[in-house]
């Protein structure tokens, strides 16, 4: 036995006990860390769990029902029972990575709302005139389905033809090759990449419609059915 390893029963040696103290003082660091940031508008890390995901979960699922009523917020209340401190940072969950602004989704704002609502135990927020004339935008563009929809990023994107033909082109190579399932992971992946370039919150454009998440959206399911990486 090499007796630079520690048995069981030993005592962890100094090294090791500074590396623990480190972790030790490092989680407590980010914890109060993440307990600074339940409140704000657009935080960058949560002290999540599966408690908190629950409760985040159930407010999207009643959000996806179009609930919006106070019953749905002492429902909320009453998951979280008399941990509602939990509520907190469910809602944390739900702003994480939203950077503050406005939101694509009515059902994730109405989630947002719901969770902010029982947090609090006050009656649910109206949708701001800005987020309700961002939806109306977002509509427009989804209007008439993804293909619809892309056709019309297209227009304005010309390079998301290119990407499209691509994508049928290999389609097409593999069908032909008789391969039942032509598309692997790393090939899809490099096409995302490509996509993000071209609309979506990474790409380089000054429209605030073809930079948001609803564009990549748009792009990524109506070649991923193509491909076909999704169902139709």
């Amino acid at each position: 036995m090499n007796s630079d390893e520690p048995t069981i029963g030993e005592q962890p040696r100094r090294g090791g006990l500074r590396a623990v103290a480190r972790a030790s003082a490092l989680a407590l660091g980010l914890g109060y860390l993440a307990r600074q940031q339940e409140s704000l508008p657009n935080p960058s890390m949560v002290l999540s769990g599966p408690k908190v995901e629950a409760l985040n979960q159930l407010a999207n699922d009643l959000a996806e029902r179009g609930r919006d009523d106070q019953d749905v917020v002492q429902q909320l209340r009453a998951a979280a029972g008399r941990h509602h401190r939990l509520l907190t940072r469910a809602l944390a969950l739900q702003k994480l990575g939203s950077h503050g602004g406005l939101s694509d989704s009515r059902i994730w704002d109405r989630a947002e709302r719901l969770l902010e609502a029982a947090a609090a135990n006050q009656p649910i927020r109206a949708v701001s005139v800005e987020q309700e004339a961002w939806f109306r935008q977002v509509d427009a563009l989804e209007a008439g389905g993804w293909d619809a929809a892309f056709q019309r990023l297209v227009v304005r994107v010309p390079g998301l033809a290119v990407v499209e033909r691509e994508v049928r082109a290999r389609v097409d190579e593999n069908k032909s090759n008789g391969v039942e399932f032509p598309i692997d992971d790393d090939w899809w992946g490099v096409i995302c990449d490509q996509l993000d370039e071209l609309v979506g919150p990474k790409a380089d454009l000054l429209d605030p419609i073809l930079r948001s998440s609803a564009a990549v959206e748009i792009a990524r399911i109506h070649l991923g059915t193509l491909a076909p990486i999704l169902d139709d």
